[in-house]
């Protein structure tokens, strides 16, 4: 381990403890050719809602087409590649303000129209993405994308308002309200496409909502704790660190090692409410099993790639394999650097 004590000499730093790594993470062997083709997929029909070549290329930079590699990296490649689309189409809505159109989506998947929403490349995209997807799905599955679709379209157009730190809820509320308001459902969702099961009849379980809910609170945290340089600039939505920080009154180191403790706490509890599953009949059910690999692969795959996205350290920011370290709070683009190379 490196030590801590000693940061960087400029600007404002923080250091980053390693995160746990209990889960293994994986990488699809067609990786590099599933995140070109998906970043083919956003310049062909998404390529004219950005104001230029420079803001897409900044935007694909972001390597939002490597989260189908990593988070379902045993899927057929067609169905890595709509989960790396999707993901690209959900970011891709909110660098350009599309939010209002999804409504128009929510209604073409269930209905197969668009609701009277005007032609758009966008629409045109998730008309493309969604009718690809729904194929590999189940009634009862469509039913839940529909549902899924409709929190990611309540999310997108009507975002948490920003609160003073003093009304801010705390953590444990924060968290809760944001695992239900993101995109989870749709998350797990593509997870059983990927994996080619239908958990429709046990998702909603005491025990597989326990198992959720320490997965998303994990993802939330992890992911708060890689964006905090970007979160501190905007009004909302709060993020963790900030939420510890500012409401609480934790020094701003304080919150992000309280922060990675919590990671590793729901990580333990996921893994042992995975456990208490499989030591139930259910746990006998092929698909069942199935499915908690690939959840595995959602938790470790999703914390993988808060570390390589740029859009964390900054556009150009490339990440070298290093997992904690100091960095810059204020530069455009830094870096972990570890204790021996503070140069």
């Amino acid at each position: 381990m490196p030590d801590s004590s000693t940061p960087p000499p400029t600007g404002r730093q923080l250091y980053l403890p390693e995160l746990p790594r209990l889960i293994p993470v994986a990488y699809h062997a067609n990786a590099v050719q599933l995140e070109t083709a998906s970043n083919n997929w956003v310049r062909r029909f998404l390529g004219d809602c950005f104001a230029g070549e420079e803001e897409l290329l900044r935007f694909l930079r972001q390597r939002n087409g490597l989260y189908g590699p990593l988070t379902v990296p045993n899927a057929e490649p067609e169905k890595a590649l709509c989960v790396s689309d999707w993901y690209q189409l959900v970011n891709a809505v909110e660098t350009i303000g599309a939010g209002s159109l999804l409504g128009g989506v929510v209604a073409g998947v269930k209905d197969g129209d668009s609701a009277g929403q005007p032609e758009s490349s966008y629409l045109n995209a998730a008309r493309d993405l969604f009718g690809r997807l729904v194929v590999g799905l189940s009634q009862a599955q469509r039913e839940r994308l529909d549902q899924g679709l409709a929190a990611l379209h309540a999310e997108v157009v009507s975002a948490v308002p920003a609160l003073p730190p003093t009304d801010a809820p705390d953590l444990d509320t924060c968290l809760d309200r944001r695992a239900a308001r993101m995109r989870y459902r749709v998350l797990g969702l593509l997870t059983e496409y990927a994996a080619a099961v239908d958990m429709s009849p046990f998702v909603g379980t005491p025990e597989f909502r326990e198992l959720q809910a320490h997965a998303c609170r994990q993802m939330i945290i992890v992911s708060d704790l890689l964006s905090y340089r970007t979160a501190q600039r905007k009004t909302t939505p709060m993020n963790s660190v900030r939420l510890l920080n500012e409401r609480d009154g934790l020094p701003l180191q304080d919150a992000v090692d309280r922060l990675c403790e919590l990671v590793e706490q729901y990580e333990r509890a996921y893994i042992g409410a995975r456990s208490r599953i499989l030591a139930t009949p259910l746990g006998n059910h092929p698909e069942t099993r199935v499915y908690l690999v690939g959840l595995d692969q959602l938790v470790a795959g999703s914390q993988e790639f808060a570390y390589i996205t740029p859009r964390h350290f900054g556009d150009g920011a490339v990440w070298d394999g290093t997992r904690s370290g100091w960095y810059s709070v204020d530069e455009p683009v830094t870096r972990l650097h570890r204790t021996d190379d503070h140069s």
